[in-house]
């Protein structure tokens, strides 16, 4: 029995390698200098990683999401996009960056330099964004994808009770009461015990918790800004990629500033693992890139959070050959429905914590059809048992 077990073990693995192909280059500059910290990602699975001090990168990533496109980010280099398959993939062995003009930024000098735009934003966060308590209405979504299948679905809607009155603080500022959800089963392999993320959204929010981003007084000295473009638009645009340092992640991305009130209107943040991090992770779970991003809107002349979204990415290594058995991705994302600002809610029982998990299922089929997920997710649930099936029978 043993032995049976093992060949269906070994075969399994043999399988679930050959579904994954790598990515290796080295990125160096036109004189062939190595570039570290170069964000390399790719458009539509948004899979990424950063470069070693060598320049050096590695991507693995599942073949069924090829093709797509292959982007490298540097701060003080152009951006290069590539046509990325199956076929091609081993075909990147140098790739060379072209160094950036710093003709915006000798420009715009004279009035402001990217990271004293950057300190302005900052200074402005408690006159441009909401400071009390307020209650808002959203959709949530949250879906997982084992090697680019997706495997698990909850929607709900929410209404969700804000108490900003110390944006340093780091106690929660959020509580949270379910109205309406909908799960569907859980396919998943890999032995995950699903956690509530919808909490851990808000509390990414970096205008909400200053204290967690750069977006404070301390930690953006640890960034480097640059403008990616200024001219005569609303919103000026400004690049942002970490020092050299030791923590777990790398972090870089993109923050649009309203010119007229230094409001941060959207930002991208992805995160990338960090290769020169020495923590001894003795997980087998290996998290390797994530990104947030997240808009604001103008309301009675105050910036709400208009929606929110997060994607992570792991490896999870077979326990006793280390190899990548599953690639695992989590997508969780929150869309303000209205512009409706309630000072005061009746008769709800609002959590810290949002009992996605917890609460009895509700659900209202005519109610959801206007924000049926993507065809994938549907696709690939019904490919299990039929998605309004689960639904139903939760």
């Amino acid at each position: 029995m043993k032995i049976i077990l093992s060949i269906l073990s070994s075969f399994i693995l043999q399988i679930c390698v050959a579904q994954n192909v790598s990515f290796e280059a080295k990125v160096v500059a036109e004189n062939y200098k190595a570039i570290p910290y170069a964000t390399i990602f790719l458009q539509s699975s948004k899979t990424a990683t950063t470069s070693n001090f060598e320049g050096e990168a590695k991507l693995v990533v599942n073949k069924k999401t090829l093709p797509d496109t292959l982007v490298l980010r540097h701060i003080g280099f152009e951006t290069q996009k590539f046509y990325l398959n199956e076929e091609n993939i081993d075909s990147f062995k140098h790739i060379v960056l072209k160094e950036k003009l710093n003709e915006l930024d000798i420009v715009e000098i004279r009035a402001y330099t990217a990271e004293q735009i950057i300190a302005l934003a900052i200074e402005n966060i408690d006159k441009n964004y909401y400071k009390n308590i307020y209650f808002v209405d959203g959709f949530y979504r949250q879906a997982h994808k084992e090697n680019d299948k997706y495997v698990r679905l909850i929607e709900c809607f929410a209404t969700v009770k804000e108490d900003i009155s110390n944006r340093k603080s780091t106690a929660q500022k959020e509580q949270f009461y379910i109205s309406k959800i909908r799960r569907s089963n859980v396919y998943e392999r890999n032995g995950d015990k699903h956690g509530d993320h919808l909490a851990d959204l808000f509390l990414e929010n970096p205008i909400s918790y200053a204290h967690s981003s750069f977006l404070n007084k301390q930690a953006y000295r640890l960034y480097n800004f640059s403008f990616e473009n200024y001219g005569f638009t609303d919103t000026i645009k400004i690049v942002f990629q970490n020092k050299a340092w030791q923590n777990p992640e790398n972090k870089s991305g993109y923050i649009l500033i309203n010119r007229k009130d230094y409001a941060v209107v959207e930002m991208e943040i992805v995160s990338t693992k960090n290769h020169f991090d020495k923590t001894n992770n003795k997980s087998n779970w290996k998290f390797q890139n994530g990104t947030y991003k997240v808009s604001y809107e103008k309301h009675e002349g105050i910036y709400l959070c208009k929606s929110s979204s997060k994607y992570y990415n792991h490896y999870v290594l077979n326990e006793f050959t280390q190899n990548i058995d599953y690639i695992v991705e989590e997508y969780f994302d929150w869309d303000r429905k209205t512009l409706n600002i309630m000072q005061k809610v009746e008769n709800l029982n609002f959590k810290s914590f949002s009992n996605l998990y917890s609460k009895s299922y509700n659900y209202e089929p005519l109610n959801w059809k206007f924000i049926r997920p993507n065809k994938k997710i549907i696709s690939d649930l019904n490919s299990f048992m039929d998605l309004e099936k689960q639904f139903e029978d939760d």
